[in-house]
């Protein structure tokens, strides 16, 4: 951390020179967030029928629909329920120090490092706020609030998939 502090003083002193934190599930899981490879991830365990690195694919997504929403919808109750930790805003505080010279690349969907205030996100692995359809359009749009557990095939207008 001293490392750190050092670097982050040199970069404030003299005005130049810009820094990349990259965070992954580690941060999040701070906030209550279980992590793709945890013991009960998605990437360990995979679903009934299939295996972990098969379950995020376009292909899986084709002939699973629902099962995949159904997981969707899991994952968007959990980061509605969770909340941004002091590493979150830690990173937020130094943006504020360094403006345009700071960038954050996350491996995380969850969006809790914008809820913490962070602005200069790259979101590497897309996230689960925003929804893609998944034929000729291809805009991101907000997650549809309309789709519920039950049903989830008559809520949803288009075949559309998380970002």
């Amino acid at each position: 951390m001293e490392e750190l502090q050092s670097i982050l003083n040199t970069i404030i002193k003299e005005k130049q020179g810009y820094i990349t934190f990259l965070t992954g599930a580690g941060i999040s899981a701070e906030s209550g967030l279980p992590t793709y490879r945890s013991i009960d991830g998605i990437w360990i365990k995979g679903t009934k029928y299939h295996r972990p690195e098969e379950f995020g694919t376009f292909r899986y997504f084709s002939q699973e629909p629902e099962e995949v929403w159904q997981y969707n919808l899991f994952w968007k109750k959990l980061i509605a329920e969770a909340q941004p930790n002091e590493g979150h805003y830690a990173l937020t505080e130094i943006e504020k120090l360094l403006g345009n010279r700071f960038k954050l690349i996350t491996q995380n969907v969850d969006g809790l490092h914008q809820r913490a205030g962070t602005r200069n996100v790259y979101e590497i692995h897309g996230n689960k706020q925003t929804v893609r359809c998944s034929k000729e359009c291809s805009e991101p749009i907000d997650f549809p609030e309309n789709v519920k557990q039950k049903n989830i095939q008559k809520t949803l207008p288009l075949k559309i998939q998380t970002d």
